[in-house]
């Protein structure tokens, strides 16, 4: 994880993060229904979370695509990832 501001400092305004991801293919190879390996235009559906604890108060909850739903497992409604 790359901050561009500063952590845990609620006084000022971040402009963002970068986060780069690893999947563990052979986890997943072995744990899902998965074509292994992992080839060019293989779609998968993904999302990921962060929640957000300004000042310890409720936590506000954030997703890369939205699960209308108040379940994180909304499989659904989750973004689809095109592997290049």
């Amino acid at each position: 994880v790359q901050a561009e501001g500063t952590v845990d400092e609620a006084r000022d305004r971040d402009r963002g993060f970068t986060v780069e991801v690893a999947i563990p293919w052979a986890e997943l190879c072995e744990l899902a229904k998965l074509s292994c390996p992992p080839r060019p235009g293989m779609q998968l559906r993904v999302n990921a979370f962060r929640l957000e604890r300004e000042g310890r108060t409720r936590p506000i909850g954030l997703s890369l695509s939205p699960t209308r739903v108040p379940d994180f497992h909304a499989w659904d409604n989750a973004a689809m990832l095109v592997l290049q």
